[in-house]
């Protein structure tokens, strides 16, 4: 077979959502493309981003989105369901259908969708990411 090994990274989270008890997968999961196999373009920040003498971006809503634009270039596969998702609540605060789940996000993820990943995600992406270019 030609062309390069470990092209794709699988990255699951069983401390999320458990884990299938026949096949021991974690059911929340992302696979992702190598980011040091990827072309700079593809995973290095436009630059749009104004940053301070320390590196630090001066707008962290506009890094945030563009951080998400980069990572939904990565995310090829996934199951991860709607971190902002919430369940209904009565007056008491108890949930209304105990049975309600978040919904899944599509896949491939848009930057969008990437937005709505929950933090222990995207800090693993942020974490193969920082392997590529390491400061």
């Amino acid at each position: 077979m030609a062309g390069y090994l470990n092209r794709f990274i699988d990255l699951g989270f069983p401390e999320l959502a458990g884990t299938d008890e026949q096949t021991g997968r974690a059911l929340c999961w992302v696979k992702i493309r190598n980011p040091r196999l990827m072309p700079g373009n593809d995973i290095t920040a436009g630059g749009t981003v104004a940053t301070d003498e320390h590196g630090r971006p001066l707008d962290t809503k506009a890094a945030a989105r563009e951080s998400f634009a980069i990572m939904s270039k990565l995310i090829i596969a996934g199951h991860v369901w709607d971190a902002t998702w919430t369940p209904d609540l009565d007056a008491d605060g108890n949930e209304i259908d105990p049975n309600a789940e978040p919904p899944l996000l599509p896949m491939p993820a848009s930057p969008a969708d990437v937005a709505k990943m929950p933090m222990q995600i995207l800090n693993a992406i942020g974490e193969e990411m920082s392997k590529a270019s390491p400061r």
